[in-house]
């Protein structure tokens, strides 16, 4: 269920808070789920793994906001057909074409995103 993902995932918040990068990455074949798991749908029961995890880092955000401060930068990207899609942008422009993402090899070998 999508409570069940959740629960497995749940501590990487902790890592989040704790300061670290985290990078969850649904793959496999076509039609296998990794939308539904991801995002969910239909009512907060649905509510998929990026939802439920949104609420739950801000929701901890605003209990530590007393005594921390707390920046939050994120990326939401959907990587198909070999080719990157800021889903930000496609939020905020259903109907517009997102810019294209490259995928960069940077000078010590980091990988990196490029507008």
């Amino acid at each position: 269920s999508q409570v069940e993902v959740f629960e497995e995932t749940e501590s990487l918040i902790d890592s989040v808070l704790d300061g670290y990068n985290v990078c969850v990455f649904a793959y496999g074949q076509t039609g296998s789920g990794k939308t539904w798991t991801m995002t969910g749908g239909g009512g907060a029961d649905n509510a998929g793994l990026t939802p439920r995890s949104m609420t739950t880092l801000f929701t901890r955000i605003g209990e530590m906001s007393r005594t921390e401060d707390v920046q939050v930068s994120s990326y939401f990207l959907e990587l198909y057909n070999d080719g990157l899609v800021d889903l930000y942008f496609k939020l905020d422009n259903p109907r517009g074409e997102a810019p294209k993402l490259d995928i960069k090899l940077g000078e010590r070998g980091a990988r990196g995103m490029g507008w």
